[in-house]
């Protein structure tokens, strides 16, 4: 052993091994539960149509995941979101069931089975597709536009739409006279009581009745104040209970969503595959969703009123068949949009010259026992557009027409024979474009 060795043992310093103890194995990562994934598709105004999972939406876009790679959508592009396999279904109310419909200053639409007014909102209970739960919001007073009751009565409907052609500057409260025809009493809503099943309403002479809402046909409210157009509606909500929402945000929580409309209505849903979203309004507009210019002549030049006993014969529908029961059918093929309008009428729109193209599908709506023929002319601002005459039988003709700087679009159908009863002609899917 060398010198310098020994020296070292003697000192304690030579090196030592130490028995080394083995490093427990590290642990494998906890497993990341994976995130629940939203399978979507997307419809473009350019007609493109892409399905993968939706992953954000944002205050002017959405994002969707698709076999090809994320892609950004800005909503000024989209025509329609909805969700594979998911799409909502209707919710089945009963066919005893009554509904009571708000609209609000924003245009949404709620179906409600009950509503309570309070001092200074209405509180509406909205139902779900769990019979067990309910949804409830609260709108202030300020927001509504009208309150119906029984609004599954098509006559009901017909007969609101004539009250609001004949709207003053004050509140109005509708009360039944038979035959679903409606009256109406001006005066000024007050607010309505603890229990909110009844509520003051003071009628122009200065006399305050407090009725029970269940013994009125509605409330239909002053005119509203323009709705704020610095924020104007991202698309529109439609849920399974045909809520109808001009939304200006939605933001995404989980696997649902948080809605809040322009007038500031907030709604959670806990899963947004039950929604559908209708990014058209602005780019495309349905004939039946605008307000005509006047409810329609005969040829006379009579103004046709859409809730008089003759209103199946002379009058017109938005979205269903005329005797307002059943939706749109030409040749099978179902139409969630349209209208149908009996001859001699007429009607007109203010398209404001904003637009470029009109398409409908024209058909006839199918009568038995009929050889009927009913001619059609479109006019844009005194201009014939299109003309054509339809007989019981005809198959669906599919139209496309320039309205391009058109500010009065004009629609006028015309029998064959003195009686008009069997002429009925029917506008599919009709809507501008811009």
């Amino acid at each position: 052993m060398s010198l310098l060795r020994i020296v070292l043992v003697l000192l304690g310093l030579t090196p030592r091994l130490v028995a080394q103890t083995p490093a427990a194995p590290t642990p494998p990562p906890p497993t990341a539960t994976p995130k629940a994934t939203i399978s979507a598709q997307v419809a473009t105004l350019s007609g493109e149509k892409l399905t993968g999972s939706l992953t954000a939406i944002t205050a002017t876009n959405l994002v969707i995941q698709t076999a090809a790679g994320p892609k950004t959508l800005p909503f000024s592009q989209l025509l329609m979101l909805d969700f594979a396999g998911t799409a909502s279904k209707p919710i089945p109310l009963g066919a005893d069931a009554r509904i009571i419909r708000l609209e609000l200053v924003d245009g949404s639409q709620f179906n409600a089975s009950a509503v309570r007014i309070l001092a200074k909102s209405v509180a509406a209970t909205l139902p779900t597709s769990d019979p067990k739960v309910t949804r409830d919001v609260e709108i202030p007073l300020t927001q509504i536009n009208w309150l119906l009751r029984d609004a599954q009565d098509p006559q009901n409907l017909a007969s609101l739409q004539t009250m609001l052609s004949k709207r003053s500057k004050r509140d109005m409260l509708l009360v039944r006279r038979g035959m679903g025809q409606f009256d109406a009493l001006e005066g000024t809503l007050l607010g309505g009581d603890e229990t909110g099943e009844a509520f003051s309403f003071q009628l122009t002479t200065g006399r305050t009745q407090t009725p029970k809402l269940t013994r009125t046909a509605g409330l239909i409210f002053s005119p509203p104040a323009l709705v704020n157009e610095a924020v104007p509606a991202i698309c529109r909500g439609i849920d399974p209970n045909g809520n109808t929402m001009a939304l200006k945000s939605i933001r995404l929580v989980g696997t649902g969503a948080t809605l809040e409309t322009v007038g500031g209505v907030s709604l959670q849903y806990p899963d947004i595959t039950a929604l559908k979203f209708d990014f058209s309004r602005g780019n495309i507009r349905y004939l039946s969703d605008l307000t005509p210019l006047e409810a329609g002549r005969n040829a006379g030049g009579n103004l046709l009123s859409l809730t008089d006993l003759p209103t199946r014969y002379f009058g017109t529908r938005m979205d269903s068949t005329l005797d307002g029961g059943s939706t749109i059918t030409l040749n099978d093929k179902v139409f969630d949009k349209g209208i149908s309008m009996h001859a001699p009428s007429q009607l007109n729109f203010d398209l404001g010259g904003d637009y470029q193209t009109l398409k409908a599908v024209l058909g006839v709506e199918a009568l038995e026992g009929f050889e009927t023929e009913t001619q059609l002319v479109i006019e844009g601002d005194g201009r014939e557009l299109f003309k054509a005459s339809l007989k019981s039988g005809d198959a669906p003709q599919p139209i496309s027409l320039n309205v391009k700087d058109v500010r009065t679009l004009r629609i006028v159908t015309k029998g064959n024979k003195p009686s008009p009863f069997e002429f009925k002609i029917t506008l599919a899917d009709a809507k501008v474009t811009k």
